[in-house]
């Protein structure tokens, strides 16, 4: 475990999916997620500073999947099979659920849903490639 400071060091990039059944699986996961904030929305908090602290959740979202973590190292790991690269050290962010969590808590699962998909982007665009 290396500890890092940032993820910001490498260039943001998406790595699209390349087959149907990996398409089909986003899908299936999407349509449970929605399923589930529509089985809890009456769950949603309706309170008045509810802006406030979405904004503020939303801003801190990025920032805590950004800086604070550990680059756990692969060992003796193959790469992935048709891909030409080495294996990948993932990240450990300390701070990466935090936003979401206290969105969920605070607010209820259709915000903590919105922060919870902003977080994942900008995970997957700088470091689960």
């Amino acid at each position: 475990m290396t500890p890092i400071l940032t993820l910001l060091s490498t260039p943001p990039y998406l790595d699209p999916l390349n087959s149907i059944l990996g398409w089909l699986g986003w899908l299936v996961l999407l349509g449970a997620i929605v399923a589930t904030v529509v089985r809890f929305r009456e769950m949603q908090k309706h309170a008045k500073p509810r802006a406030t602290l979405l904004i503020l959740f939303i801003l801190l979202a990025p920032i805590a999947n950004l800086f604070f973590g550990v680059r756990l190292t692969s060992g003796v790991a193959l790469p992935e099979p048709g891909i030409p690269s080495g294996p990948h050290n993932p990240a450990l962010m300390a701070f990466s659920i935090l936003p979401w969590m206290l969105a969920g808590g605070f607010l209820g699962p259709l915000d903590a849903l919105i922060v919870a998909a902003l977080s994942g982007l900008t995970r997957s665009l700088w470091d689960t490639q």
